[in-house]
């Protein structure tokens, strides 16, 4: 028997994740389980604080873990799809696309385009830190009030 409680939740394909609790510490492992022979394991995030359950998100590749002490969603990004990889845009029209989604002017070369997005994903990030917000972290200690109720 494993020693500690364990949270199970499916991945992709031949995948998943578990939350490994250590109630003595008082921390808790996410954990990523490739069903291959041998089955191979890989620690994803260390330390997170008493989390109790998980999702994974198939359609944006991350885990989605409860933390019931901090009252937070914490956000893993598993297939790095969340965050906006500056470099990974090659082509002009993906750059003028993210920069007009930042109501940044769309002038000058690629280089010159790529820097400019590099320097608003940058001030974004700033603001983030000055509201001491962290990028990683849905906070739920508001009251959070709903735009619209769908009924069935």
């Amino acid at each position: 028997m494993f020693p500690h409680p364990v949270t199970i939740t499916c991945g992709q394909e031949v995948k998943f994740f578990f939350l490994d609790h250590n109630p003595l510490k008082r921390s808790t492992c996410l954990v990523k389980v490739d069903l291959h022979s041998p089955v191979r394991l890989k620690v994803v995030k260390n330390k997170i604080p008493m989390a109790q359950s998980l999702c994974y998100l198939k359609g944006t590749g991350t885990v989605v873990i409860c933390c019931h002490e901090d009252q937070v969603l914490q956000v893993v990004d598993i297939e790095d799809r969340v965050k906006l990889n500056v470099s990974g845009l090659k082509d002009r029209a993906s750059l003028l696309a993210e920069l007009e989604r930042c109501r940044e002017s769309c002038n000058g070369t690629v280089k010159e385009l790529r820097q400019k997005l590099e320097a608003c994903l940058l001030e974004e990030q700033h603001i983030y830190q000055s509201q001491g917000k962290r990028g990683n972290i849905v906070h739920l200690d508001q009251d959070i009030k709903p735009f619209s109720i769908c009924l069935k």
